[in-house]
């Protein structure tokens, strides 16, 4: 009996965030801004110790954590974090295969690059501002030739950082 109503559980939280997540989606892809960004694909997956999801590069996908989506604030702010991945890649296709394609070994297996990548940071801020931070500014102060130019000094992570610092500094939530 226990089973079977932790089912129940399981089966109502996962049509919940379905649900949720979709609509969510389905708002930013009618913004006119968006517009060339398709609606994806959500699956929800049990991970255990894993991520709060991900976006599957190139294939319209979302991937929700259903253990970690534990709140539709969280749910809600890792929609706009995928999301905003589905736009960079659409808009700034440059600046996202910088890191997903061409630096894709330094970005996924260095933990510190990768946070302070710009796709990340302009994740981070587009999605703590609930979208009202849609802009390209962090694009902007870093493009991927001053990116280039870091790398092969050595420098990328510190470069990084002192955008992180000046956006902070400047009110944005990058956390």
């Amino acid at each position: 009996m226990k089973k079977t109503i932790n089912l129940i559980k399981t089966i109502i939280l996962s049509i919940i965030m379905y649900i949720y997540a979709y609509f969510l989606v389905i708002k930013l892809c009618c913004n006119p801004k968006y517009k060339k960004v398709r609606i994806p694909k959500i699956l929800i997956k049990k991970y255990i110790n894993k991520n709060l999801g991900g976006e599957t590069t190139g294939r319209g996908v979302i991937n929700l954590n259903f253990y970690k989506n534990t709140d539709l604030n969280i749910l809600k702010k890792n929609i706009y974090h995928e999301f905003r991945h589905m736009w960079q890649r659409t808009y700034l296709p440059e600046d996202f295969l910088w890191w997903t394609l061409f630096h894709y070994d330094i970005y996924e297996t260095n933990a510190d690059i990768y946070y302070y990548s710009t796709i990340e940071m302009d994740a981070r801020r587009f999605a703590n501002s609930l979208g009202k931070k849609d802009d390209d500014i962090i694009f902007k102060l870093l493009p991927t030739c001053d990116l280039d130019i870091a790398h092969y000094k050595g420098q990328l992570l510190s470069l990084q950082m002192s955008l992180y610092s000046y956006l902070q500094a400047h009110g944005d939530d990058l956390s």
